[in-house]
């Protein structure tokens, strides 16, 4: 038995090499430019910002592997607008390139949509609870807005008598979370805010989370 120990042990052991501790090796692969630069045929008529598509595709996240060209440098979280393959305006979306899903979509068609829609968006999905379905004759805590299905990508608020608890999952949003608190509060009635995202979220959309709009304390505190 011992002789059979001792041969297993004199085995030769597998050298693993630790990558990590290479001197001058880089931990990650440098960032490649994924969007072709090529501007399509016809594209100089296109409305500016612009992402081309290069399949047609309904979901509202939409990958890297799924984009063209783009209209040149655009500013992390624009909203711009977005052209099938075949040079037709198919929509409009949020735009961050550093995102695992660069382009979000907020609208398809081929109308010519704008910073009024997504207020316009965000106030059919507030009456739609408060006016539609009366959500306030029988309850002070719901959802007003959930995302994707109010044309409002990375954007769910949730009401709590008079506080709203809005989580964010994308820049543009966090963008515009200035402009939309006060128009939230005043079509809900409520006063006071929480602002959640995910850490991971966070790093990978470029949001400063500690920059959250800050809310009023309770009266009495």
């Amino acid at each position: 038995m011992n002789d059979f120990h001792n041969s297993r042990d004199s085995r030769p052991r597998p050298v693993y090499r630790d990558r990590r501790s290479q001197p001058g090796r880089p931990r990650t692969a440098p960032k490649k430019n994924l969007f072709a630069n090529k501007s399509p045929e016809g594209s100089e008529q296109w409305l500016k910002p612009w992402v081309e598509l290069k399949y047609f595709t309904y979901n509202p996240a939409v990958f890297p592997r799924m984009l063209g060209s783009v209209s040149g440098e655009i500013a992390p979280g624009s909203l711009v607008n977005v052209y099938d393959k075949n040079g037709e305006l198919f929509g409009a979306g949020f735009w961050n390139e550093s995102s695992r899903t660069p382009l979000r979509m907020v609208y398809h068609g081929k109308d010519v949509f704008a910073e009024r829609d997504l207020d316009a968006a965000l106030e059919r999905a507030v009456k739609l609870r408060r006016e539609v379905l009366r959500l306030d004759e029988t309850t002070n805590a719901y959802r007003v807005l959930h995302g994707d299905s109010d044309g409002l990508g990375g954007l769910v608020v949730d009401r709590y008598a008079d506080v709203l608890s809005l989580e964010v999952s994308t820049l543009a949003v966090w963008q515009r979370l200035n402009r939309w608190l006060p128009l939230l509060h005043r079509l809900c009635g409520t006063k006071r805010h929480v602002v959640q995202v995910d850490e991971g979220i966070a790093r990978m959309e470029g949001i400063r989370a500690e920059e959250a709009p800050a809310s009023p304390a309770p009266s009495g505190w």
